[in-house]
Parts: C-alpha cells; sequence; structure tokens
C-alpha cells in the first residue's frame, strides 16, 4: 500500500528481537536476568544500544550492526528523512504511495531482519548441534543474499535500475 516507513520500522522491531536472540544465545545468563527483570532494568539493560554493545563487547557476531539499525531508524523510525523517501526524482510525499524501490527494500529489508531472527532461533532449539548450525548458517548466508534493493545500496540501485 506504499507505507514503507512504516515496514522499515517493522524490520528494525524485528531486527532488535534478532540481536536481543543473539545475545541470550552467546550469554545465556542475560536470558535468565532478562525474564526476572522489571521494565526499568530491561530499559536500562537491555536497550538497542546496550545489546549491540554487549555483542560487541563478547566479541560476537552482531545480526544488525550500527549502522543497517540507524538507518533503519532514520527511514522508519525517526525523522532523520524525509518522510516515504522512496519516489526516485521526485518530492517526499506523505501516506502510501506505489514506488518500486520502496517496495523492494521494504522486501528485502523485513526478509532479512526475519531469516536472521529465525536463523538465530533454531540455535535454541532441541536439534542436533550439526543440524542446527547448518540451518543457522544457511539462514545468516540467505540473509546477507537476499537482494541488493536495500538501504545500504538504494542510491546505487536507482542508479542502476529505476528511470524516470
Amino acid at each position: 500500500m506504499g507505507f514503507y516507513d512504516e515496514a522499515l520500522t517493522v524490520s528494525r522491531s524485528v531486527a532488535e528481537r534478532a540481536n536481543l536472540a543473539s545475545l541470550f544465545l552467546y550469554d545465556p545468563d542475560t536470558l535468565t536476568e532478562w525474564r526476572s527483570a522489571d521494565e526499568k532494568v530491561r530499559r536500562r539493560k537491555y536497550s538497542a544500544v546496550q545489546v549491540r554493545l554487549r555483542l560487541e563487547q563478547g566479541g560476537w557476531g552482531v545480526p544488525t550492526d550500527q549502522e543497517r539499525y540507524s538507518k533503519l531508524s532514520g527511514y522508519g523510525a525517526h525523522p532523520g528523512h524525509s518522510p516515504q523517501h522512496f519516489i526516485p526524482h521526485g518530492p517526499p510525499v506523505a501516506g502510501g504511495f506505489y514506488s518500486e524501490i520502496g517496495l523492494l527494500i521494504s522486501l528485502n529489508e523485513i526478509g532479512r531482519s526475519v531469516i536472521l531472527y529465525a536463523g538465530i532461533c533454531i540455535g535454541s532449539m532441541a536439534l542436533p548441534k550439526d543440524v542446527s548450525q547448518r540451518l543457522s548458517g544457511l539462514a545468516m548466508e540467505a540473509a546477507h543474499h537476499l537482494g541488493n534493493a536495500d538501504l545500504e545500496g538504494m542510491d546505487e540501485y536507482w542508479e542502476e535500475n529505476i528511470t524516470e
């Protein structure tokens, strides 16, 4: 329906959950602490920034790094860019307005976040370790090869694929 900023906000929320699930897998004590914490402690110790910093400090992989998270926030959740910025060579618009690049970016970013989350959650399933690791690895690989229309390559994609 052309609400790409809102779709990116959903992607950002799933990406936050993927980072949090990743922290729980790398450091199981954090899950126990998170479950027993009140809202104030959760907001302070388990905010998106704190989770990312803890993953970085632990030397663990960060599914959604600071740069991508910032872009998801800037286009979707916070006023970092003009609204519905996905109309090549045109003014930004309010509300729903179809845009090929907006649709592709939204689908790829949501797909990436969901695949990463699923891949991380596979690691906590009661599967044989080799199966779990293989499925997680496949999910991570799929997320990184999902499509070339994403927030990181949006300008290049416009230049190569979208004409006026």
